[in-house]
């Protein structure tokens, strides 16, 4: 009796560790910074087509990462208009299958193209937040007044 038991429980072990997925974006050691954007340039920010934002016409950005630990995995940029109180989110992320074939972001400079479905309505905008994660759960949260210095 004692002996079949004990094979169940074994049985039971293998068949529950084979159930649960585990999901790890770069390396596998502990990860507590938050990612850095040593710079960021709007590669077509003054000619920028908005009545045309779909994935044919992706907003360019390159950004100079500071990120050693688990990868950036989610970039929010934040776009707030000149005359109004209107803003405009365009945002980068992965996701556990890739998300348009994209991976986890570390140091060095990227260029990421921002897909957005909603059109970015006519006007003139400035950059205002900037929002930054990690695979770990790090963030990092830029305001206008840390943008601009």
């Amino acid at each position: 009796m004692k002996k079949a038991v004990s094979i169940f429980v074994v049985l039971m072990l293998l068949w529950s560790t084979t159930l649960g997925t585990l999901t790890v974006f770069g390396d596998s050691e502990i990860d507590e910074t938050v990612p850095v954007i040593n710079s960021l340039e709007l590669l077509n920010g003054d000619d920028y087509d908005a009545s045309d934002s779909g994935p044919w016409n992706p907003l360019k950005v390159k950004l100079d990462l500071t990120e050693e630990g688990s990868g950036v995995t989610w970039i929010s940029l934040s776009f707030g208009s000149i005359y109004t109180d209107f803003r405009y989110d365009a945002e980068h992320y992965v996701e556990e299958e890739g998300y348009c074939g994209d991976v986890p972001l570390f140091s060095g400079e990227h260029v990421i193209e921002f897909k957005k479905q909603d059109p970015f309505p006519v006007g003139e905008y400035e950059l205002v937040e900037i929002d930054i994660r990690d695979g770990n759960g790090n963030v990092n949260f830029i305001s206008a007044s840390e943008i601009e210095s």
